[in-house]
């Protein structure tokens, strides 16, 4: 499995102004096998838990900025936990699968700053 980064990129500071970029997972099972792939919390969650919703990217002084991963373009299905819920099942095709994962900042009003966060990705099948 391999995955591409969610690049926000850099955003003039304001409220309530939502920002959305996307990345995606390459995922390579058996033919006919079925799998669930989720998505923990990060490394910066405020408080871990299987759905995701409290994913946080942090900087240099440990400030945040909050984000959401999906599993919709519309955003509204959450990556969860492999060991929790609201994971993406999916069957094996023995080639190459990009798998789409969109990301959303729901608010730019955050102090300058590099801001990342690390989450891992499980497939179990």
């Amino acid at each position: 499995m391999s995955a591409s980064d969610i690049d926000f990129s850099s955003h003039a500071r304001s409220t309530g102004t939502p920002v959305d970029a996307q990345g995606t997972l390459q995922v390579n099972c058996t033919l006919g096998t079925p799998y669930a792939i989720g998505l923990n919390a990060g490394t910066n969650a405020s408080s871990p838990t299987a759905a995701g919703d409290n994913r946080r990217m942090a900087d240099a002084n440990n400030q945040y900025v909050a984000y959401g991963l999906y599993r919709d373009a519309g955003r509204q299905d959450v990556w969860g936990d492999v060991l929790g819920s609201n994971t993406l099942a999916g069957t094996g095709t023995a080639t190459d699968q990009l798998i789409p994962v969109f990301g959303r900042v729901p608010s730019t009003n955050a102090a300058a700053g590099s801001y990342v966060d690390t989450v891992v990705a499980t497939v179990t099948y």
